[in-house]
């Protein structure tokens, strides 16, 4: 689990970076077609998306693994960017707060990214669940409409037209919109 949450952190790390060169970017290409702010927006969803990465020269961050598990500091994790102006403030920053005013009995051990990993699995957990709990109640509410045509439906009390389903999608629509509005 561990493992996986380093890699995530990496890969959302490295992301980061990816959306600030976006952002300059755009800035440079605001008199052109919107499909090249698209594709560069494409750049950032295949870091976020792809478990894996290219290592160039030439790239915004050189290192493919932006967060490394063990330093030479010794900390749990360290920058290693590769990119100094970053990873010295970071890592000496981590090396000398990382145990303020923690006492820690003889015999116990706790790795700080163990504590980060179910921290961030609880989170998951939590956001699954109330995604779930919400899907049930909309479908709940959505057991009363009634079939137009096709796969488009009419509910009572929708404020907004919407999409529902991955694998066979259906258009909901509120009652009472105009033919215009349709």
């Amino acid at each position: 689990m561990t493992a996986v949450f380093r890699e995530i952190l990496s890969m959302s790390f490295t992301a980061g970076f990816c959306v600030l060169a976006v952002a300059l970017a755009r800035l440079f290409l605001k008199k052109t077609p919107r499909v090249f702010s698209y594709a560069l927006w494409a750049v950032v969803l295949f870091r976020l998306l792809c478990p894996f990465s290219f290592e160039s020269v030439v790239s915004l961050i050189p290192s493919t693994q932006a967060v490394q598990p063990t330093g030479q500091t010794g900390l749990p994790f360290e920058a290693a960017t590769n990119i100094p102006v970053i990873d010295q403030p970071v890592n000496e920053y981590l090396g000398s707060h990382y145990y303020e005013g923690v006492t820690v009995p003889d015999g116990f051990s706790v790795d700080f990214m163990t504590v980060l990993s179910i921290i961030w699995l609880a989170g998951c957990l939590i956001l699954l669940g109330i995604s779930l709990i919400s899907l049930i109640r909309l479908k709940m509410r959505l057991r009363n409409a009634v079939l137009e045509e096709g796969r488009i439906y009419h509910a009572k009390g929708l404020e907004t037209a919407f999409v529902l389903g991955v694998f066979r999608p259906k258009i909901y629509l509120p009652e009472g919109l105009s033919h215009k509005e349709l």
